[in-house]
């Protein structure tokens, strides 16, 4: 047995020094692996951060361009507004002098105008419709009064007249609109 004890402290004391070993690297490693990881997640934060602020960026950029395309679409550009974007075919008529009403006695009205076809087969129809024609637009002219035709309103409200009414007269196409190339009151 005394053997047996000898060989028992032999390997106690062989034993304490290999846990004693083993229990200095643990607290080691594990700082190691708490470092590297804090630096891994603040590296990782730093990178989704930067990116966020460049996300916000970009779309602060993309309600901005957006923005000013509305502003742009809702602001026509001058000269666009006076030139038709694409004119048809246009055909004038002869002048035209009618007596219209007023409070202060007859006025004469002097107006030309020319229509714009929408196919060009049309103008054969209309040279054989003219005296209708001239006609339908004669009693429209003589149907306003001075008061009606001074105002923006009321030209406008004419020019829609004359093309359901010259519409209706046709067959083989439309008129699409009217451009009045005079206007004078005496």
């Amino acid at each position: 047995m005394p053997a047996d004890a000898a060989e028992v402290k032999a390997a106690e004391t062989t034993s304490a020094p290999v846990e004693k070993k083993k229990s200095d690297k643990l607290p080691f490693v594990t700082l190691l692996v708490v470092m590297i990881n804090t630096v891994v997640l603040s590296a990782l934060g730093y990178v989704v951060t930067q990116l966020w602020e460049k996300m916000k960026g970009l779309s602060d950029k993309a309600a901005q361009l957006e923005q000013a395309q509305k502003e742009k679409e809702e602001k026509p550009a001058p000269a666009k507004e006076f030139i038709p974007p694409e004119l048809g075919v246009l055909y004038p008529l002869e002048s035209f002098l009618v007596n219209i009403s007023s409070d202060r006695g007859p006025r004469f009205l002097q107006m030309q105008m020319e229509i714009e076809l929408d196919n060009a087969a049309l103008e054969d129809e209309i040279a054989l419709k003219r005296p209708a024609l001239r006609d339908a637009i004669i009693l429209l002219l003589t149907s306003r009064t001075y008061a009606e035709l001074r105002e923006k309103e009321g030209i406008k409200k004419l020019r829609a007249d004359l093309i359901k009414s010259i519409n209706g007269l046709l067959k083989t196409g439309n008129i699409r609109e009217i451009y009045f190339t005079q206007f004078h009151f005496n």
